[in-house]
């Protein structure tokens, strides 16, 4: 598993059109380490780490999230401030269960032509129902400190 990960993370700068990175958030529905696809304005966060280890216990994990920036700002050299709402859905299988949760990552990252390091704020809300959990409205939040090779 790590291998794979480690592997399109070398095989991310070949890529001119977007770039490939990861991140790590830890916050109120736990850690959750992402891979990170993103193509100037959007991004697109894979739970992959979580679908591979629900395969080790027959339990299917499928969750993603998509922001745009919607606006940036430049409070430095190569620093940039971000605010970048968003959307998510994870889909958890046996017992079912979906998530929808409207998100805002706020934060900044210091870019280079190689890649991007940053630390955010993400504020979410959202709604959630299926098998053996109380269906309704929940809020919350998390951390996260991102890495990624390309633009």
């Amino acid at each position: 598993m790590t291998t794979l990960l480690m592997g399109l993370f070398l095989a991310a700068p070949q890529a001119e059109a977007a770039g490939v990175g990861s991140s790590i958030g830890v916050g109120t529905r736990g850690f959750a380490p992402t891979l990170d696809v993103s193509f100037e304005p959007f991004l697109l966060q894979l739970r992959v780490l979580d679908f591979l280890d629900g395969l080790d216990e027959e339990e299917t994990h499928l969750g993603a999230k998509f922001y745009g920036t919607v606006h940036d700002a430049e409070f430095g050299r190569n620093v940039t401030g971000l605010v970048q709402p968003g959307v998510g859905l994870d889909i958890f299988l046996d017992p079912t269960v979906i998530t929808i949760a409207g998100a805002c990552r706020l934060g900044g990252e210091v870019a280079s032509d190689k890649g991007a390091i940053g630390l955010f704020v993400v504020p979410e809300v959202g709604v959630r129902a299926g098998d053996n959990v109380d269906d309704g409205w929940f809020a919350g939040g998390r951390f996260e400190i991102s890495a990624r090779f390309g633009k």
